[in-house]
């Protein structure tokens, strides 16, 4: 389906029962672009995943389109998958979704 425009997948997914749309970057801890987020909303009534790229410096461009964000990468030390995850960067990250939290 990659060769498809993207607002054609968006609608297509949900007509073949799937439970999410998850939209991603083009590699591992790369953010997807925030207008297929939002087209992906629009597009279908399933829940809209952001599945990668996610950091406390963008989080807002996802935050009130998507329904859930996957967090890896960022957690882990230097943002490499392989690394131990490191609590300071995850504590960036909560605090970046609670302050867009309290101002929702």
């Amino acid at each position: 389906m990659s060769e498809w425009p993207f607002k054609e997948r968006a609608a297509v997914v949900a007509m073949i029962h799937v439970g999410a749309v998850v939209v991603t970057g083009s590699a591992t801890g790369e953010p997807p672009r925030a207008s297929d987020v939002s087209e992906a909303k629009t597009r279908c009534r399933l829940p809209v995943v952001v599945g990668s790229g996610v950091t406390p410096e963008n989080v807002s461009e996802f935050y009130a389109a998507a329904d859930a964000l996957v967090v890896g990468s960022f957690f882990k030390r230097d943002g490499l998958w392989s690394n131990p995850v490191e609590r300071a960067r995850v504590e960036r990250l909560t605090d970046a979704v609670r302050n867009l939290r309290a101002r929702a």
